[in-house]
């Protein structure tokens, strides 16, 4: 599954140094401490051949959530700096050919939880 190839691309050093309370899909968790990484796949397209399904291109979305601006944001710069460009290991089944940022800057504040999240969005083209 492309998600297991996702969750161990954001398990790299530079990322888990700061992501304390670990990578999640979809949403944080109350019950671990911040700052956290969540990711969720948007859309998923392919070109098929006469012969396979083709290369697929997904759109995922990465939120980086800190109890401070500076937590969220550090974690976002170390996430793009790990994924732009990223290719997976031959090992990996699906394989991350290319990791290709969309959008690198949007930022949240949730009043409520007190919580910042920084945003980017991606797209991994896979086999």
């Amino acid at each position: 599954m492309i998600e297991e190839s996702l969750f161990s691309a954001l398990q790299a050093p530079s990322i888990t140094a700061l992501a304390k309370g670990g990578v999640w899909p979809l949403e944080p968790r109350e019950d671990q401490p911040w700052p956290q990484v969540t990711y969720r796949f948007i859309s998923s397209v392919s070109k098929p051949t006469l012969d396979t399904s083709g290369m697929f291109r997904a759109r995922v979305e990465i939120n980086c959530w800190g109890h401070t601006y500076s937590d969220a944001a550090k974690l976002r710069a170390a996430v793009l700096a790990v994924l732009d460009g990223y290719v997976s290991p031959s090992t990996d089944s699906p394989r991350i050919q290319n990791a290709t940022v969309q959008s690198a800057q949007m930022d949240d504040f949730d009043k409520e939880a007190r919580t910042y999240r920084c945003l980017c969005e991606l797209y991994l083209f896979h086999t």
